[in-house]
């Protein structure tokens, strides 16, 4: 813990990448968040494909977890979707 700090437990880096990220940023949070950062640390790191809103795209996608995780992040925009269609066509 002491050299790597989180880095080694994916649930807690993330959970503490993204609440750090909000935080210096300025946002205010509510307990959808909350729940949205609960969802995203137990289950980003053990996906393929992940699906979140906008918002939540935006910060994993900032703070490069997807890359870390090796993780294909989605959401629910017109733009995203059509990725997501052709990533189907494909298999």
């Amino acid at each position: 813990m002491e050299k790597n700090g989180f880095s080694r437990i994916p649930t807690l880096n993330t959970k503490f990448s993204i609440g750090a990220y909000i935080a210096v940023k300025g946002k205010q949070e509510n307990s959808g968040d909350q729940i949205d950062i609960m969802r995203i640390s137990s289950y980003l790191f053990s996906s393929d494909i992940f699906f979140t809103d906008k918002k939540r795209k935006y910060e994993i996608c900032e703070l490069e977890l997807d890359k870390k995780y090796k993780t294909e992040v989605y959401s629910g925009t017109e733009a995203d979707l059509k990725k997501f269609i052709e990533v189907l066509n494909n298999l």
